[in-house]
């Protein structure tokens, strides 16, 4: 297939491709045929990958994502829990706050009267 000529297409109106490498196309240099590569095993392998520096700046930056998302999916699981505990936590002491302010008002008020009066007085004078 050439570049002026049509696409083939499939059943569903799709392109299909064939011929994507020109035949007069050859690998380059630097490929290797595969029965000439050397048989490792996967911890060799492994070893081999996590000695490259290049390799190992990608895992980091893996991991760094990693663990921000891994944050952020646990604070939004939690955060619904914290919510509810805080809520429960200000409804049972805003009970007993609420009991504690009116007993300190109704221990405090003849003298905040008292002295509510004084001051009237003193300003009606």
């Amino acid at each position: 297939m050439t570049l002026h000529q049509p696409f083939t297409l499939d059943e569903n109106g799709l392109p299909i491709l064939t011929d994507i490498i020109p035949a007069t196309v050859t690998g380059t240099s630097t490929e290797l045929p595969a029965d000439s590569l050397p048989a490792l095993s996967a911890e060799e392998i492994a070893e081999t990958l996590l000695r490259n520096e290049s390799f190992r700046q990608q895992l980091d930056k893996i991991a760094a994502k990693l663990t921000i998302t891994i944050r952020q999916q646990m604070e939004n699981a939690i955060r619904p829990a914290i919510g509810e505990v805080i809520t429960q936590a200000l409804n049972t002491s805003g009970d007993s706050a609420y009991r504690l302010i009116g007993q300190q008002l109704e221990h405090s008020l003849p003298a905040i009267l008292a002295l509510a009066l004084q001051q009237e007085s003193k300003e009606n004078r």
